[in-house]
């Protein structure tokens, strides 16, 4: 009976450091694909975070109701710019002195 101990021990000893090699290359393995996955997950990540951003910017910069505000602030700048031209411009019965 003490000789079968021995001679279990004894394989088991022998096999035990290959499994603990097979254990960790495998938990090493899993470790990087999982990083290798994170890498890619984060580069779709930002191609289609890039593409949803472009979508906000069309649609706030090109959808009507911008262009609409758009058009709204152009006619109110060139009815400022026409109304400060017309406060420049001296009347035909003003004189011309005092005026910049």
């Amino acid at each position: 009976m003490n000789n079968d101990y021995r001679n279990e021990v004894r394989s088991y000893t022998t096999e035990a450091p290959w499994t603990i090699w097979k254990i960790f290359s495998v938990i090493v393995l899993v470790i990087l694909a999982g990083s290798a996955l994170g890498l890619v997950g984060c580069a779709v990540g930002l191609f289609t975070g890039a593409a949803n951003n472009a979508a906000q910017v069309v649609q706030k910069e090109f959808y009507p109701d911008a262009l609409l505000r758009k058009y709204e602030w152009f006619k109110d700048a060139a009815a400022a710019l026409d109304k400060k031209q017309a406060d420049r411009r001296p009347r035909n019965d003003e004189p011309l002195a005092g005026r910049p």
